[in-house]
């Protein structure tokens, strides 16, 4: 109780205590046989400690003081390896350290530390951990490290702890009121194959159970000032939590297992992530993924319910996409495309982000099955310029576009022709087409884009339509085509940008072979009600004729 040390090693490898040590030297040889060396220390108890070291020889230089330090030793073994300590409590702790001091005496240590581990593996017995008003800071100017960590309450109730097979058990971790902020040199090592299973030198898989981790009100800043920072969006290199608040429960990590509930979570980072809700119960494993009983909440962003994907295995997840299967309920969800861009910046310029940055698109959906192979149970899309989009049915090879077929029920679609024109890359369609201002259309389409049967209402600014179709232009210059359309009031010239050409009320029928009319064939018929054209407007007109 009421300790101080203060060390200091001078620039010729001397120590400030050398003079003491001298004095009790003993001039008498001593056998070199010894017996295992085994400790009894029972209780300890240290109040208001303070030490210093200055090594003025490697310019490093340690401070700690503590208030308060108590633990029992169950179990101290250095012949066996084996140590066992009961509750330990620890507060008022300030530490500071300027390396290289720990480097170095882990270097004159390793090698006896690695001497005793390969005759006896290290077992370490530990039981309540609680430490608390905590602050650190550790500079290395050698490896470029710095951090400060500060915090009121760390507490751990370890299950056990095996470090020959890599396996951790925590029954409970809670860290409350803490302030870190670290700063890392690390540049990415080239060539370096992913591992996400952490190994230990046996070659074991890291393999950890949390009964429940809390994580309350806790603030992390991290620099890898090696990386540039990224002008914008998430930055896993460059990160800024000023909330990181979570409840997680029965996480487990066992080779390529991660599963888990998280019970809350409540996190704000500098790059615009901002959840204010989220709970979900997780997996992640070798032949499957799933969130199930989901809620993420953000300003913008609301997603329910579960989302399910199955695999043969989590290579087949980019060599074979097709085959990866979905079981997904969004439930009266909503995507705010501002989160969207958090994680991937990159879309801002690409359609629709460039036009809608901030645009909101509501979610109500239900799929299974491959990707190569969906049904669509129910799709419910609403947002951005008043756009609508009501479906179900069938979605077939969905990776390979120029295969793709769908089978599809639309109770309605609608949009703008601005947010078509924003959605479809530039040139998609031919400069003279004018799409309606704004359109509603419902119907079915099935079949393949160069093969297909619609039938199709349109409703719009610019008139009214109902079409029959079946178009096949597998051959090109053989297309087949079978078109009965009913127009209504339909503004085709404007929609063809064809200044001679105006409003048409009719019902046509045609029927023939490829789209060159000078070398196709086709048979045509109908009745005009109304033309307008070069002018002039027509009425009561039937059509018959064969091209």
């Amino acid at each position: 109780e009421g300790t101080r040390a203060n060390v200091i090693r001078y620039e010729n490898g001397g120590f400030n205590f050398d003079y003491i040590v001298d004095a009790f030297v003993a001039k008498e040889k001593h056998s070199t046989e010894s017996k295992p060396f085994i400790l009894s220390l029972d209780k300890i108890k240290l109040q208001d400690i303070g030490v210093s070291f200055i090594d003025r020889q490697a310019a490093n230089d340690l401070n700690v003081y503590f208030k308060d330090f108590k633990t029992t030793v169950k179990k101290f073994d250095l012949d066996q390896n084996t140590y066992a300590l009961g509750e330990i409590l620890m507060d008022g702790l300030r530490l500071r350290v300027e390396q290289d001091l720990v480097k170095e005496v882990a270097d004159k240590v390793d090698d006896k530390v690695d001497s005793l581990h390969q005759q006896k593996p290290l077992k370490l017995d530990l039981s309540t951990i609680k430490f608390t008003n905590f602050n650190i800071d550790y500079g290395d100017a050698n490896s470029r490290t710095y951090a400060k960590v500060l915090f009121k309450e760390l507490n751990a109730d370890v299950r056990g702890i095996n470090f020959e097979k890599n396996i951790y058990s925590v029954a409970g971790f809670a860290l409350r009121g803490a302030h870190i902020d670290a700063d890392i040199y690390s540049p990415p090592a080239p060539n370096k194959p992913d591992n996400p299973n952490a190994r230990n030198d046996n070659g074991e898989p890291l393999r950890l159970e949390l009964g429940d981790g809390v994580l309350d009100g806790v603030t992390v800043k991290y620099n890898n000032t090696a990386i540039a920072r990224q002008s914008r969006g998430f930055d896993a290199n460059h990160l800024d939590f000023a909330k990181l608040n979570l409840h997680l429960k029965n996480f487990k990590m066992d080779k390529d297992l991660y599963t888990g509930r998280v019970e809350s979570a409540e996190i704000a980072e500098a790059s615009g992530i901002d959840i204010r809700r989220f709970t979900t119960d997780f997996e992640y494993s070798e032949k499957q993924a799933f969130l199930r009983n989901l809620l993420l909440q953000t300003p913008g962003t609301l997603l329910r319910d579960n989302i399910e994907l199955q695999y043969n295995s989590i290579a087949q997840l980019s060599s074979n996409p097709g085959a990866l299967r979905i079981n997904a309920n969004l439930r009266n969800s909503q995507v705010a495309f501002k989160d969207i861009l958090a994680f991937a910046p990159q879309l801002r310029n690409t359609a629709p982000f460039n036009t809608y940055p901030n645009g909101i698109l509501k979610i109500d959906a239900g799929v299974t099955g491959a990707v190569d192979d969906l049904m669509i149970h129910r799709l419910r899309l609403v947002g951005l310029d008043r756009t609508v989009v009501l479906a179900s049915g069938r979605i077939k090879n969905a990776t390979h576009p120029d295969k793709l077929y769908f089978d599809l029920r639309i109770p309605e679609l609608s949009s703008t022709a601005r947010m078509v024109n924003a959605l479809l890359p530039k040139g998609t369609l031919p400069s003279n087409i004018s799409l309606p201002r704004e359109f509603h259309i419902r119907g079915t389409a099935k079949g393949y884009a160069d093969n297909l049967n619609a039938d199709l209402n349109l409703r719009s600014t610019s008139g009214n339509a109902h079409v029959i179709a079946a178009v096949d232009m597998r051959r090109k210059g053989a297309e087949l085509y079978n078109v009965r359309a009913d127009l209504q009031q339909l503004q085709l010239g404007q929609i063809l940008g064809n200044k001679d050409l105006g409003v048409v009320t009719a019902n046509i029928s045609a029927k023939g072979q490829s789209f060159d009319f000078e070398r196709g064939n086709a048979v045509v018929s109908g009745n005009v009600q109304t033309l307008y054209y070069n002018g002039y407007t027509y009425h009561n007109m039937n059509l018959n004729g064969r091209l």
